[in-house]
């Protein structure tokens, strides 16, 4: 008799830490798959705000950066405008992924042109 009661002490015991193993591995899920649908959140939105940059604002950044140039080479607009709007457009392609190291080609020929005192 005081061996079975041993023994059943010992069983409940080991039922109650398999319990609380299983709850925590359902508490450890939970959780990860709460991480995994986040993360998987951010970049269906990263991947959203890629498109928008690659489709709309680069094209439209580009072709301002031309309007201004053409402007600044017939004197019709300031160098300071031109090296806002190239910076603007090189903020984009660095927000992309797709940024260029040094000055963009428009600026730094209209740079060099400034130093001599012409226009490009």
């Amino acid at each position: 008799m005081w061996a079975w009661r041993k023994q059943n002490r010992l069983a409940d015991a080991a039922a109650r830490g398999f319990n609380w193993a299983a709850a925590g591995l359902r508490d450890a899920e939970l959780q990860l798959s709460a991480e995994v649908t986040e993360a998987a959140a951010r970049v269906q939105a990263s991947q959203q705000r890629l498109a928008l940059l690659v489709d709309g604002v680069l094209p439209n950044a580009r072709g301002t950066v031309e309007s201004v140039l053409r402007s600044y080479q017939v004197g019709r607009a300031e160098f300071l405008t031109l090296l806002s709007v190239e910076d603007a457009r090189y903020r984009g392609r660095a927000g992309s992924g797709r940024g260029s190291s040094g000055l963009p080609g428009a600026t730094r020929h209209a740079a060099a042109a400034d130093r001599r005192g012409t226009q490009p």
